[in-house]
């Protein structure tokens, strides 16, 4: 996949709608994703697998939480994808989706 672009149209539109839902995070966050994914020219997630090993990029991933202890909880990632991290956007964009995540994740 080559540079992405950042669509401002699209994002502007996420922000506002993210912003007047009132929803439940849990209800739309799979919708902000996938609007979050679009704005910023980026794949979205995937479609389970059976097999998890095979989940590079899912939403509510299976995971083991490993603990101190040694003991094993069971658990999900709400998005996962495979070898990335996140971080602080650094893109023109970055005040928008701050402001968007505000939004949406109080």
């Amino acid at each position: 996949m080559g540079e992405a672009l950042t669509d401002i149209t699209k994002l502007d539109a996420l922000i506002a709608a993210g912003s007047q839902s009132g929803g439940s995070e849990l209800a739309n966050y799979q919708l902000f994703i996938i609007g979050l994914c679009e704005a910023l020219g980026l794949d979205r997630p995937n479609m389970a697998q059976e097999q998890n090993d095979r989940n590079d990029y899912i939403f509510e991933r299976r995971v083991d939480f490993k603990h101190p202890d040694g003991s094993r909880t069971a658990g999900r990632i709400d998005c996962y994808r495979r070898a990335a991290s996140s971080s602080k956007p650094s893109n023109p964009a970055s005040a928008r989706l701050q402001r968007l995540m505000r939004a949406n994740c109080s």
